[in-house]
């Protein structure tokens, strides 16, 4: 198996049943995802309400806001038009699915370029948090928003060698 499909594969169970029940009850993933003009390899979607017992699910219902939250991915090297066109993308999903907040995960075996990297760092929209996984150099570039800030642990790749 390549490395991105086995990276993907761990990124899909990291959020659904690892670190990302923190941030989200993700409970639903379609691979091969058409949104719109844009292709993404995986999309994972879910809410804020999360599960719990007792304490926690009364918290949960009338404490916590429940919003729709979502995780997109795109595996394979990018140039910066392509870059902006699949957060476009990603933007418009948001917003046609209703959600409050998004993840886009970009995705490469190489590194990406460094105009590519230099508008992730730059990327600062509230609702969408943008990360870079380059696998090869292990290296995770995510943009200075609160969301991309936040999801950096959750996308680190976690690879047996």
């Amino acid at each position: 198996m390549d490395r991105v499909r086995q990276y993907l594969l761990g990124l899909e169970k990291n959020l659904m049943l690892g670190s990302g029940q923190w941030v989200a009850d993700f409970s639903e993933s379609f691979w091969d995802y058409q949104g719109g003009r844009v292709r993404f390899d995986l999309f994972i979607r879910g809410n804020t309400r999360n599960r719990g017992f007792l304490f926690s699910r009364f918290l949960a219902v009338f404490v916590l806001p429940n919003y729709r939250v979502g995780c997109f991915v795109r595996a394979g090297p990018l140039d910066r038009a392509e870059f902006w066109q699949v957060v476009q993308g990603a933007e418009k999903q948001v917003e046609r699915e209703g959600m409050h907040w998004g993840w886009l995960v970009l995705v490469n075996e190489a590194s990406f370029s460094s105009q590519v990297r230099r508008a992730v760092e730059l990327f600062d929209r509230p609702d969408l948090g943008v990360a870079l996984v380059e696998l090869g150099p292990n290296r995770v570039v995510v943009s200075d928003s609160y969301l991309g800030r936040t999801m950096a642990r959750h996308v680190r790749p976690r690879l047996k060698q």
